[in-house]
């Protein structure tokens, strides 16, 4: 019996996301669905892109996934980081627009795709809004992929290279060490989610904020604004945190479906993209990483110069790899952990507040 292909599809997603996984991957599940769909694409398998519902519904889950996290506190910490976080808007604005002009005018690329491929932001944050926008998912992914894979390929080899010299070296972990490990947490999570106690005020806690982020998604679909689901999600939720009323953050399980969907919505919208277009734009992305990579290290300097934080919060701060790795990156080895995850955040909301009504504007 041949199964279904949403059936196919969520099977080839979880094989990439376990895979990725016990390979210690950074987010394995937006990678490894990624990856695995793009694979078998190019393997001869024709697979169509999701339906408009399942799209929206992402948009929702990532909306509210960002806006639980923006909160009085963080404006507050951000008022004590206002040089580094005016650095960091001026420098994404700087980024994207100038070398997104580049690609407007020289490369004949339309507006959206342009500005996502630019935007030193996340790939799972970009791509989805280049499915909202229209724009050409293929090349603002393989733009985002591009740097997010030297990010996670080389900025750990430079941070152990700095953490070499401390005396509190940590232990090397072998690849089979991490592999065993792995299927240890795998069983142990299992065996949490096995024992773990349902109380009734976390489900309505988590339920009042998929409402809230649901009502602003549906309205901001409705309104037709591109990206409108997410956005419109995102600021409702934001809004009440910032009122003094902050919501529940969906719990990992949530997060990681949500992840799980949001690579395989990028890979089945990538493929769709035309092998020619990607080819053209090979040169220029590889420039432009050039470019982000020693603006980057430009505002590692400054970072450090303004600032007494240490090298690698400077290093992980200025990386264009997005909140979501960086995040990760920055918990396992900067002790300053927050100012990384605050300035990426930073980064994001400029994308969200500046860039993306740009598009809207010229779109509209």
């Amino acid at each position: 019996m041949i199964l279904p292909e949403p059936i196919i599809i969520i099977m080839i997603a979880l094989f990439g996301y376990f895979l990725f996984y016990l390979l210690h991957m950074p987010t394995p599940a937006l990678l490894g669905p990624f990856a695995m769909i793009i694979l078998v694409s190019i393997l001869g398998t024709n697979l169509d892109p999701m339906s408009d519902e399942i799209m929206v519904l992402l948009q929702i889950l990532l909306g509210i996934n960002i806006g639980c996290k923006v909160s009085r506190k963080i404006f507050q910490q951000m008022r004590e980081l206002l040089l580094p976080s005016v650095l960091m808007i001026v420098w994404t604005l700087i980024l994207t627009f100038g070398m997104g002009w580049v690609l407007i005018e020289v490369f004949q690329i339309d507006v959206a795709t342009a500005l996502l491929s630019t935007a030193p932001a996340g790939i799972a944050e970009m791509g989805i809004l280049a499915v909202s926008l229209n724009a050409s998912v293929g090349i603002v992914s393989l733009f985002q992929l591009s740097r997010l894979m030297v990010t996670l390929i080389v900025f750990p080899i430079i941070i152990s290279k700095l953490q070499q010299n401390k005396k509190e070296a940590k232990e090397t972990t072998t690849a089979l060490k991490g592999f065993q490990m792995r299927i240890r947490g795998i069983a142990a999570g299992m065996n949490r989610f096995a024992e773990a106690k349902i109380e009734p005020s976390g489900i309505l806690a988590h339920l009042s904020s998929f409402g809230i982020g649901l009502i602003g998604g549906v309205a901001g679909h409705i309104s037709q604004i591109p990206a409108g689901p997410m956005m419109g999600s995102f600021f409702l939720v934001a809004a009440f945190s910032v009122a003094g009323k902050p919501l529940r953050t969906p719990p990992s399980f949530v997060r990681t479906f949500m992840m799980l969907g949001i690579g395989i919505m990028i890979a089945l919208n990538a493929v769709q993209t035309p092998v020619r277009s990607i080819q053209s734009i090979l040169l220029p992305m590889i420039g432009f990483s050039a470019i982000m990579y020693l603006s980057a290290y430009g505002m590692y300097r400054i970072l450090r110069r303004i600032t007494s934080w240490d090298m690698v919060c400077c290093i992980l701060a200025s990386a264009p790899g997005g909140i979501t790795p960086m995040a990760l990156l920055a918990d396992e080895h900067s002790e300053n952990s927050t100012e990384v995850v605050l300035l990426h955040m930073v980064r994001l909301l400029t994308v969200k507040v500046f860039i993306i009504p740009a598009i809207i504007s010229v779109l509209l």
